[in-house]
């Protein structure tokens, strides 16, 4: 395996220094030029001074900040410079190559007079001094890249001395060169796996790579530092996750390794650091994981005198072959057992191991190793006694009471004590187990500790409560014989978790519908929580696509109506906005409530709106007579209604030519005219097409059919006679005839129904039918309606003539049958009464209070049926019952319940249960949904149960709304089996609103049970609706009579 690529500085060869001083000449009020040379990846700067030997150095290059000496970028070393004689000042100007630290050095090369450094930024502002000595002096500064930096070196002194020295730059950059994986410091650490990477470098001394490890499962990691080269020095080390260090390999001159055993899962970072000298550190490093071996218990071993002894056991390696595993035994009483009379023997995962005893009585204990290539070992014990007898007792374990905790919280830890009377209690071991893996997993239980001391934690799984989880904990000796204990853990219901909210920004185009990315989610999932949603924040005119709209921009959504939710902002509004979005979970149980809230802006994209323009129906004419002006309105949210374009074209130009004299625009501002004059004598269609533009290459159209034709005969329809029918029921089909002469055949004739009286007759309650001129109509009141309305049929020969015919539909009032609410069954002790039975009655003719009810019993032995044992009360509409039954009887009876309104009666019967008691069937829970408008729900899923008493296919399942306009009960459709049922609710059409839902599980038995839950119908906007109108023709001058529509 390579590892990334390196990244080097340019390099020519070795670095070297220069040998000696470098060589100088004097000349009066002259100076030498420095000579400049590139040896190796550092550059020496030879800089050869002219000395003036008077005071002062007037004649050096480098006696100002202007005219310092150019020393170049990263790393500078320049010998035997001088400075004159006290009080003389040499600069240099030099730039950092790369952002890191650089040290500027003066090592003196004798230890007269005294120098002092100084280091100043492009600004020439100082920012460093060197502490005043007598010998060297240094000054450590941060550098940027590229930033140019000045070196001030004096005499401190006014002592006549020349000062040599030799100036070196130094500069201590992350490893931007190395290999490119950014591993300077633990922090960047290089993740590593298991392989070799090569071709790896450390610049100089002190620089340090850095790399981290996982452990993937318990065993042993090898680092090896394999050297390119034998130059200077690598030392590894290994420190743990807090960068404490827990191995070295000591830094020998060649390769360098460590082994460390880990854990699964335990993290350590291996850091190489560059030693032994100014060089560039070359090498491979090199990774290896190698797990222990494992081995199976040995049982224990008895034999007489004389005999051998054997036992059969199993090795394995999960990264060794088991033929490469070597076995070793040793006794612990060599008296009994010499380690020379302990062998192996078979092949592969199955050995056997045989102990030959010396001595003719006695115990030991032998301990078996198996130890891989790489020194990785697993050691088991195994007991032997030679006498023909042996002899053990179990191990012991202290009792652990009982232990609660809370919701999401680790229970302390869990002290015990374990015992093994002739056996080494660290040899015991521990198998924890749980009753219930939901709320305690097995995985979450640990025993730590040794000797007879032991600690055992519990962790239960997250978010979850209840219990008891049985927990069991048993401790077993080599010899196979254990002890047990078992004790209760329960958890306790806590406050409610945060739940998980996140949102994303949103962006779309004016007047469209621009989705939001909102997820929410509850972290506890055992059900006991719920999770509602709030976006505030909504502007005024803007809609969410669902949810409820509390008012004030406040929107209730559903879980369930996240995916997929837009908003469409106000009309014509680029304005953005900022939504925020609350979470809220509500932990039942305890009545607790944790919310996240996140915000999310929305930016609203400005899109060019085209002008608009109002629709004109299709218009007729007679030949040669010209339409009266047509009104129609022009707008644009942009443009001002004045600076729009209107044109006028007809696609029949021999009808209607586009000349302005046949298509006359007129009008201004928003409220425009077009007078359409159709050419002499002509007659047929054409299609007017207005057209406004805005300038802005945004135009609106509109078209409608121009009908000319020649004058028209109106068709005829004969006389229907007035009826009269019964409430609730139809008409007859009612027959009549249409005729059009020889213009139109009477198929073609379209007829056309109208009432006066929607809430009567409803004119989608009007059937029309038949063919040709024979044609039928069929009147149908709405329900529980009386009175009389007006039935007007139109007919229509597509050529603006048309006849009507009226007659007159009365409906006279019958009688309805009174109701009566429903009475669950019911189940009641011995000599025990029931309580007051509320049921409701009513009747649409007449009042509650006339209502007469009477109460019957099937079984009068049980319930007589005697005023005293069939109790009613009440008033109005809502009554009671209250059943007595027999003293000393049991069974069970139908009770009949009879509503009489003086005409008709209707009835209600439920089941009484007297005797033995009842335990009522349960139902779980269904939680509150929203739908769209004329949309049904998915099936809802809910169980029902009855423990053992009722089969759950038994059990009848029954609903109820508090809202009937809305969901009518007929709208509740029920479906599953058993246990598992379902309910589907189909709101009425066009009905908006919310309604409870209440349902009932029956056992039959007189037990029940209930859950409600509140069904949300939001509004979505419905098209308006309008009865169709046939083509019209007057003759000139003439106005047509009124048109009736609905």
């Amino acid at each position: 395996m390579s590892f990334l690529p390196q990244r080097r500085r340019p390099s020519n060869g070795p670095r070297t220094k220069s040998s000696g001083r470098r060589s100088r000449f004097r000349t009066s009020g002259v100076f030498n030029t420095g000579r400049q040379s590139t040896v190796g990846r550092r550059t020496t700067l030879e800089l050869l001074e002219a000395r003036w030997l008077l005071a002062g150095d007037s004649f050096e290059p480098n006696d100002s900040f202007g005219s310092a000496s150019v020393l170049g970028t990263g790393d500078q070393l320049h010998t035997n410079l001088s400075i004159h004689v006290g009080g003389d000042v040499d600069y240099y100007k030099w730039t950092a190559s790369g952002d890191g630290t650089a040290i500027f050095d003066a090592l003196f090369l004798h230890a007269q007079g005294d120098l002092e450094l100084e280091v100043y930024d492009a600004a020439f502002q100082r920012i460093g001094v060197s502490a005043t000595q007598s010998n060297n002096e240094r000054i450590v500064l941060p550098v940027t890249a590229g930033s140019d930096y000045y070196v001030k070196a004096f005499e401190f002194t006014t002592i006549l001395t020349q000062p040599d020295y030799d100036l070196q730059i130094t500069e201590i950059l992350p490893d931007v060169y190395e290999s490119g994986v950014g591993n300077d410091t633990s922090v960047n650490a290089a993740p590593l796996t298991v392989g070799t990477y090569s071709g790896l470098t450390i610049h100089r001394s002190g620089n340090e790579d850095w790399y981290s490890f996982v452990a993937p499962t318990d065993g042993n990691l090898r680092v090896d530092a394999l050297f390119s080269h034998a130059l200077g020095n690598l030392d590894l080390k290994l420190f743990d996750s807090g960068l404490s260090e827990i191995n070295s390999s000591g830094g020998s001159v060649d390769n360098e390794m460590m082994v460390e055993p880990l854990t699964s899962g335990q993290l350590v970072y291996i850091r190489a650091i560059g030693e032994g000298g100014d060089i560039q550190h070359d090498y491979d490093l090199q990774l290896a994981f190698s797990q222990p071996p494992v081995i199976s218990s040995i049982p224990s071993i008895s034999v007489f005198p004389g005999q051998t002894g054997s036992a059969e056991f199993t090795v394995s390696d999960p990264d060794t072959a088991v033929e490469l595993l070597v076995l070793a035994g040793v006794p612990d009483n060599p008296q009994v057992v010499p380690t020379g009379n302990v062998w192996f023997e078979g092949s592969g995962a199955t050995r056997t191991l045989f102990v030959k005893p010396t001595s003719s009585s006695g115990f030991t204990d032998i301990d078996v190793t198996v130890t891989d290539p790489e020194g990785n070992s697993a050691t088991t014990t195994v007991s032997f006694s030679v006498g023909g007898f042996s002899f053990n007792f179990a191990p012991t374990i202290s009792d652990i009471p009982g232990q609660t905790t809370s919701e999401d919280s680790p229970l302390a830890a869990i002290n015990f004590t374990v015992g093994d009377f002739l056996g080494d209690v660290d040899l015991l071991t521990f198998t924890v187990t749980s009753s219930d893996q939901s709320l305690v997993p097995d995985g979450n239980l640990a025993v730590s500790g040794t000797g007879a001391n032991r600690t055992l934690s519990i962790t239960p799984a997250p978010n979850v409560h209840g219990g008891p989880a049985t927990i069991t904990v048993v401790v077993t000796d080599p010899e196979g014989l254990s002890a047990t204990d078992t004790f209760p853990v329960t958890i306790s219901p806590a406050v409610a978790d945060t739940p998980n909210l996140s949102v994303s920004t949103a962006a779309g185009n004016e007047d469209t519908a621009i989705p939001l990315t909102i997820n929410a989610s509850l972290v506890d999932t055992d059900g006991s929580e719920r999770l509602s949603l709030s976006i505030s924040g909504v502007p005024a005119g803007a809609k969410l696509s669902a949810g409820i709209d509390q008012g004030g921009g406040v929107w209730d959504v559903a879980p369930s109506q996240l995916p997929g939710l837009t908003i469409t902002p106000p009309l014509n509004s680029t304005a953005g906005f900022t939504l925020n979005v609350t979470a809220t979970a509500t932990e039942t149980s305890v009545a607790s409530s944790a919310s996240a809230s996140a915000s999310l802006g929305v930016t609203v994209n400005a899109v060019p709106d085209a002008p608009t323009i109002t629709s004109i129906t299709s218009q007729a004419t007679l030949t040669s007579v010209p339409l009266a002006p047509l009104a129609f309105t022009i707008d644009d949210a942009e443009t001002p209604a004045t600076a729009l374009t209107v044109t006028a074209n007809s696609s029949n130009a021999a009808l209607v030519p586009n000349l302005p004299a046949n298509l006359t625009l007129g009008g201004s501002g928003a409220s425009r005219t077009l007078t359409v004059t159709p050419a002499p004598g002509q007659v047929g269609t054409s299609l007017i097409t207005l057209t406004v533009t805005d300038g802005a290459a945004q135009q609106a159209v509109e078209t409608f059919l121009l009908t000319v034709r020649d004058v028209n005969t109106a068709p005829t329809i004969t006389a229907i006679a007035d009826v009269t029918i019964g409430e609730d029921l139809s008409t007859a089909a009612l027959a009549f005839t249409v005729d059009d002469g020889t213009e139109t055949a009477a198929g073609a004739l379209a007829v056309f129904a109208s009432t006066s009286n929607a809430t009567l007759v409803p004119v989608e309650n009007i059937v029309l039918a038949g063919v040709g001129a024979s044609r039928t109509v069929v009147v149908t009141p709405a329900a529980n309606q009386t009175g009389s309305a007006t039935i007007s049929l139109l007919v229509d020969d597509g050529d603006g003539g048309h006849a009507t015919e009226d007659f007159l539909v009365t409906v006279t009032a019958a009688n309805d049958a009174p109701t009566i609410s429903t009475i669950l069954s019911q189940s009641t002790p011995v000599d025990t009464a029931t309580g007051a039975l509320a049921f409701l009655v009513d009747d649409i003719e007449t009042p509650a209070s006339s209502l007469v009810v009477t109460a019957t019993s099937s079984n009068a032995t049980l319930v007589p049926n005697l005023p005293a044992n069939l109790t009613l009360g009440g008033s109005g509409a809502a009554r009671t019952l209250t059943v007595t039954p027999a003293t000393g009887e049991s069974g069970t009876t139908t009770i009949t319940l009879t509503v009489d309104d003086g005409t008709t009666t209707s009835t209600s019967q439920f089941v009484l249960s007297v005797g033995n008691t009842n335990t009522a069937p349960t139902i779980s829970d269904v939680a509150d949904l929203s739908v769209n408008e004329d949309t049904a729900t998915a099936a809802i899923p809910f169980t029902v149960s009855d423990g053992s008493e009722t089969l759950a296919g038994d059990l009848t399942v029954s609903a109820a709304s508090s809202n009937p306009a809305l969901v009518p009960l007929e709208n509740i459709v029920f479906g599953g089996s058993g246990t598992n049922r379902t309910v589907t609710l189909t709101p009425a059409a066009d009905q908006v609103g919310s309604t409870t839902i209440t349902l009932t599980v029956d056992d039959g038995d007189g037990g029940h049970a209930t859950d409600t839950f509140l069904l949300t119908v939001n509004a979505v906007g419905d098209a308006p609706t309008i009865t169709p109108l046939a083509s019209q023709s007057t003759l000139m001058g003439v106005p047509l009579s009124p048109l009736p529509f609905v």
